[in-house]
């Protein structure tokens, strides 16, 4: 079965393959309390070296895994690959 519509793991893993391209770069890290589960979400946007993060932003999670849940709203660490 074919999905369709914009699918974000894959258009960042695309991204990632390509390596470092400078500046504005961003990150995406994903943490909690052990390696089965991603309470916490953090992304940020570098636009240049040496520089403060332009955006940061945060997710926390009560329940479930902040890396399989799908992107639901423009705030989801999902979206966040679209800011600029």
């Amino acid at each position: 079965m074919m999905k369709l519509g914009w699918q974000p793991r894959k258009w960042l893993e695309k991204k990632s393959k390509r390596g470092n391209r400078g500046y504005p770069m961003g990150t995406i890290a994903y943490y909690g309390p052990d390696n089965r589960r991603a309470s916490k979400a953090a992304v940020s946007i570098m636009p240049a070296l040496h520089a403060d993060p332009a955006d940061l932003r945060r997710w926390f999670a009560e329940t479930g895994d902040l890396r399989r849940t799908r992107p639901l709203s423009p705030r989801s660490p999902h979206s966040c690959a679209r800011m600029r």
